[in-house]
């Protein structure tokens, strides 16, 4: 079984997603089959007198992000959630994802202000039938091996 992180897919034994909520940890967890996320600022133009931009603006970052549990994953987090009295939906956490291929260093990816924004249940015959996909509000920098996109350290 394989699970994806920004499309590409890794084996469960090299990869692990870990979220912290309230100073606690779920500690690393396989219950995902995939993540994405990705970020982006968006830039506008600096028009004087002429027709031409002559600069462009700062722009606003937008981070945006989702992931798909399996049954099983779910029920973990909503356990957790609830044993730990967080909300589901008014919980900020961090997630961090740690992925390798075999003979690499890993790599750690770490969303450091996070909340679920919604879920989507689907059910199909198989062996992965029961999937909830998950859209996550991102309000942070996405780091990438601890730098951030404006070279900001974790």
């Amino acid at each position: 079984m394989t699970a994806k992180i920004n499309g590409k897919s890794y084996d469960h034994g090299q990869m692990r997603l870990e979220i912290i909520a309230a100073g606690k940890s779920t500690g690393a967890m396989k219950v995902f089959s995939d993540i994405s996320y990705e970020d982006g600022v968006e830039r506008g133009d600096q028009i004087g007198a002429n027709r031409i931009p002559e600069q462009q603006t700062e722009g606003q970052y937008s981070p945006k992000g989702s992931c798909t549990f399996f049954r099983d994953g779910l029920d973990f987090l909503v356990d957790w959630f609830a044993e730990n009295n967080l909300s589901w939906y008014d919980t900020e956490f961090q997630l961090s994802i740690e992925y390798w291929n075999k003979g690499e260093v890993a790599k750690v990816d770490t969303l450091p202000r996070v909340y679920w924004a919604s879920r989507k249940f689907s059910s199909s015959e198989g062996a992965d039938a029961n999937k909830i996909s998950m859209d996550l509000k991102l309000l942070g920098v996405i780091y990438i091996n601890g730098v951030g996109p404006f070279n900001e350290r974790l």
